[in-house]
């Protein structure tokens, strides 16, 4: 139902760049995804007490949540990359960051997701090693573009701050970092968010390829199972109390 009212939102915000809007839409609509399949299915999964319909719902449940997964992993590394070309460009993003090259992006990250979720029943070992070796990265990207988009806003303030010009001309300038810096903490909090449901998992699978599957570490996938599915959850919540716009 959240996610449902924050794609609504987004259709109808003028505010946010159209090409912004395809990646917060495709980060909701994922969501969306894990609220209305992968939730249920899990639920089903964990009553069903015929060995055969556990096995085959545990199956359809790992690859659906697996390509949910790592659609919002790379949605939002591209969300922040976004965040940094939008203050790094300036007037070029508009010619740069097109809504075609925004929707080409999704679509490609919804066809890399689709093979590499699909790798899971027959190469079980290159799926998980993917996720180790990949995850990490997508993390570092996303972090480094909100690091760097926070130097650049410093740096701005202060300049707008020393410069000899109108004092109308400094508020408005000012006031209009203090406004883009607060849609990027936005934008932070989902991303920490993602790092609190996504790093524990990476944790697990980590431990797991080095160990095997003990029954501390089964026990250990299922609880952080729950916080991934609890995340999908918590976005909308995130939308609406940080991102004014969708309100």
């Amino acid at each position: 139902m959240g996610n449902t009212l924050i794609l609504i939102s987004l259709f109808r915000t003028a505010s946010i760049a159209p090409p912004s809007k395809v990646l917060l839409g495709s980060l909701a609509l994922t969501d969306l995804g894990v609220g209305l399949l992968a939730q249920p299915l899990y639920i089903v999964k964990s009553l069903s007490s015929d060995k055969d319909t556990k096995c085959f719902l545990g199956l359809l449940f790992d690859l659906l949540s697996g390509h949910l997964s790592i659609t919002s992993f790379f949605t939002m590394m591209f969300i922040s990359v976004d965040k940094f070309l939008a203050l790094h460009l300036k007037l070029r993003y508009r010619i740069v960051v097109t809504l075609k090259r925004s929707i080409l992006v999704v679509v490609l990250v919804r066809l890399v997701a689709l093979p590499w979720s699909l790798s899971y029943i027959w190469f079980s070992e290159v799926y998980f090693m993917l996720i180790l070796s990949i995850m990490p990265w997508c993390l570092l990207i996303s972090s480094l573009a909100f690091i760097k988009i926070h130097r650049i806003l410093r740096r701005q303030k202060r300049t707008y701050q020393n410069e000899t010009q109108l004092e109308s001309v400094r508020r408005a300038n000012i006031l209009k970092i203090s406004r883009y810096k607060k849609s990027v903490n936005s934008m932070l909090f989902v991303f920490c968010a993602l790092l609190i449901a996504y790093v524990p998992a990476w944790m697990v699978i980590l431990l797991r390829t080095i160990y095997g599957n003990t029954e501390i570490l089964k026990m250990a996938t299922k609880l952080t199972m729950t916080l991934i599915l609890m995340n999908s959850a918590c976005n909308p919540i995130l939308y609406l109390w940080r991102m004014e716009d969708l309100r």
